[in-house]
């Protein structure tokens, strides 16, 4: 149980590092090509990237190994985790950027490390839960 849990979560780390380059990639990119762009839009954009590798790849790598729901179910659930932490992580930049005038760059790294540790717990057993018995997509058969 444990071993499969530091497998999940290393898997899960590995993925959200490329997840989290292409997502600071695009904030880094925009912000530098259109610096007067509003630092939640740029968020934004970012996010949405790092959105669409990270479902991607969790769910051929990190969480392959569980019995899972199938991909309609996973999606919406992801998606919906999506949407919260999309809220959370602009929430999070305008008030330290906006509301208490921090540095952009601290303060994505603050509101992606927040994100990033809710998110693991959420995949785990809620998006990617194991069902009882069914196959994931007949694709990935449990270990």
């Amino acid at each position: 149980m444990l071993t499969r849990f530091l497998k999940q979560a290393s898997a899960y780390i590995s993925v959200a590092t490329l997840a989290m380059l292409s997502d600071w990639v695009v904030f880094a990119v925009v912000s530098w090509l259109w610096p007067q762009h509003d630092v939640v839009f740029v968020q934004a954009y970012a996010r949405l990237t790092g959105g669409l590798v990270a479902f991607l790849l969790q769910r051929a790598w990190s969480f392959k190994d569980q019995e899972g729901l199938g991909l309609a179910t996973e999606a919406g659930r992801f998606m919906a985790l999506y949407v919260f932490s999309f809220c959370v992580s602009l929430s999070t930049i305008f008030l330290l950027v906006d509301v208490f005038d921090a540095n952009r760059y601290p303060s994505k790294l603050f509101a992606d490390l927040l994100c990033f540790v809710v998110n693991f717990f959420v995949m785990k057993h809620w998006v990617f839960k194991a069902a009882g018995g069914a196959k994931r997509d007949g694709l990935h058969p449990a270990e």
